[in-house]
Parts: C-alpha cells; structure tokens; sequence
C-alpha cells in the first residue's frame, strides 16, 4: 500500500520543487536555466550573432491559441492546430538603447526581423507597444507591454487579443539582460 505513495511522493520531488509550498525543496541544480536559448541550434547560433553587437532587452516566452494573428506570424498552419509555442528574445543597441534586432523561435518556425516601441494607444496610453516588422512591407505584429514583464499580442486594430480557456496571447519574461 505504501508503494504508490512513495512512487508520487518520489516523482513529485523530482520535479524540482513540486513540495516547496510545504516548506520542502529540491536541489538548486536541478532547475533549468532559463536565460540561455533553448535547444534549437539554429536558434541558438541566431541569438548568439544578434548578441555580438546588441544588448540584450529581454526573452518571452509563452503558448497562444491557434489564431489568424499567431498563424501568420508565425507561418504555423491553422488546420489541426491546438498552440503555438513561442520564444521571443529582443535586442536593442547598446549606445543608444533603441530596439534593433528580434530573434521569434517557435513552433516549427524561426524568424529574424527589426523591432520599433510606440506609446500605448486607447486606454492603455501608459504601456509601450512593441512593433515587430516581418517579411514584407507593413506586415507588423504589435504587442502591448503591461510591465516588464508581460507582453500581450495586439490585433489589426491594436486591441488586445483573447485567448480561450486553455491558451492566452501572454508572452512572459523568462530571462532578463545582465546588468
């Protein structure tokens, strides 16, 4: 009987801190460093040459729904499609401060482009939009930055998008620019 408690007991404790709510934790070692690229190599080669020359603004991270603004991005195809995995690191000149060079790492799908920040529009005039150019002209994907460390994909009409009961349009900071 004791068994199955100890295997769950064992696998919960495995996982990197699943009984920290209880005062218990698991070793430093075993959490994943977030602040490097992920195991894509090419995206990994991506970041690197983009950081030779760039600061570093931040990486997001985050799974959206299936929608027409994340399938063209993205170049995911909509049919059969649950979510679209993203990875999002942003650069920005490191005299200046200004945005330069995005790297979007995702689901089947690598893109490099230029980015540019405006002041928030409508009710959100005090959060910056992020505007992200890509392939072809005025093709722009808008985010909104609530804080420093969320960003919310925007429609044609800048208005934030919803998600659905399982997937939101939220990108969230996984890592942050040395300092």
């Amino acid at each position: 009987m004791n068994k199955p408690f100890v295997l769950g007991l064992f696998v919960v404790v495995v996982a990197s801190g699943g009984l920290a709510a209880y005062g218990f934790s698991a070793p430093a070692k075993a959490a994943k460093d977030l602040s490097k690229p992920g195991p894509s190599v090419g995206a990994e080669v991506a970041h690197r040459a983009a950081a030779t020359s760039d600061s570093l603004v931040g990486v997001f991270e985050g799974r959206t729904p299936c929608g027409p603004i994340a399938t063209e991005f993205t170049g995911f195809p909509a049919q059969n499609c649950e979510k679209i995995k993203w990875r999002l690191t942003l650069y920005r000149d490191p005299a200046t401060g200004q945005p330069t060079a995005y790297v979007f790492d995702g689901t089947r799908t690598t893109r490099r482009g230029r980015w540019r920040i405006e002041g928030g529009t409508g009710s959100e005039r005090s959060h910056a939009v992020y505007h992200l150019s890509y392939e072809g002209v005025g093709r722009v994907l808008s985010l909104l930055s609530i804080d420093e460390n969320v960003l919310l994909l925007l429609d044609r009409d800048l208005k934030v998008l919803v998600g659905d009961a399982s997937w939101s349009y939220a990108l969230n900071r996984v890592s942050r620019p040395v300092r």
